[in-house]
């Protein structure tokens, strides 16, 4: 069947598959959805269609099932994956795909990341919290060292004062 198969995404210039760690009916649905294949019937796991070759792109893909698109679902960052192509992830969908997907599979836009990754925003937002946090604790220490000072010399003055008398 056209839609059946082995599911492998581009990345980087190649092609590579998804792991079957967390997969499961909700992400075929995704798969079969976004390719215009109708519903899943069966989320394969165990590189039962195959194991493919080259990188390993996905791993962990969690899905809700109604996301228009794979790079919709949460994952783990690309190619890192502790996954063998004996556990290559595949779908069984209910029909033959008569056009091409509305939105082809490629590379993910840099502007979209996967849910649960880090994007761009939340890493500078991470970066001057601690920037923030850092110039806090320095101006903490600055004012108990002052404060410090300020006692040593008040004793110093009235230890003084009392050798004038």
């Amino acid at each position: 069947r056209e839609c059946s198969g082995r599911v492998e995404v581009w990345h980087s210039g190649s092609w590579g598959t998804v792991c079957d760690d967390s997969w499961s009916l909700a992400e075929a649905e995704v798969v079969c959805q976004q390719l215009g294949c109708g519903q899943a019937l069966e989320a394969v796991r165990a590189g039962t269609f195959g194991p493919g070759n080259g990188s390993i792109w996905l791993d962990e893909v969690r899905c809700r099932g109604r996301e228009s698109s794979l790079w919709d679902c949460a994952a783990e960052p690309w190619g890192q994956s502790d996954c063998k192509h004996e556990e290559d992830a595949g779908v069984r969908c209910s029909g033959v795909r008569k056009t091409l997907p509305p939105t082809p599979a490629g590379p993910r836009p840099v502007s979209s990341p996967l849910p649960g990754i880090f994007s761009l925003p939340g890493v500078l937002c991470l970066i001057l919290g601690s920037l923030l946090f850092l110039v806090l604790v320095i101006l903490v220490t600055q004012v108990f060292r002052w404060r410090a000072e300020h006692r040593a010399l008040s004793s110093y003055e009235d230890a003084l004062a009392e050798a004038r008398v």
